[in-house]
C-alpha cells in the first residue's frame, strides 16, 4: 500500500496537483508506520477482521 501511495504522490506532483500529492504522501508514510508498528509490536497487537489493511 505504501509504495502505491508514494508512486501516486509522484505522479500527482508531476501533474502539478500538489494537494493530491501531499495527501498521497501522507498515506504512504501512514502505511509505512503501520507496517513498522505491526512488525515491531506484534506481541501486543490483536488481529481481527476489522483491521486497517482490510
Amino acid at each position: 500500500m505504501a509504495y502505491q501511495q508514494a508512486y501516486t504522490a509522484v505522479v500527482r506532483l508531476k501533474q502539478t496537483n500538489t494537494t493530491e500529492a501531499m495527501l498521497h504522501r501522507f498515506r504512504a508514510v501512514e502505511g509505512l508506520i503501520y507496517e513498522y508498528l505491526r512488525y515491531e509490536f506484534k506481541e501486543h497487537i490483536i488481529e481481527s477482521k476489522y483491521t486497517y489493511s482490510s
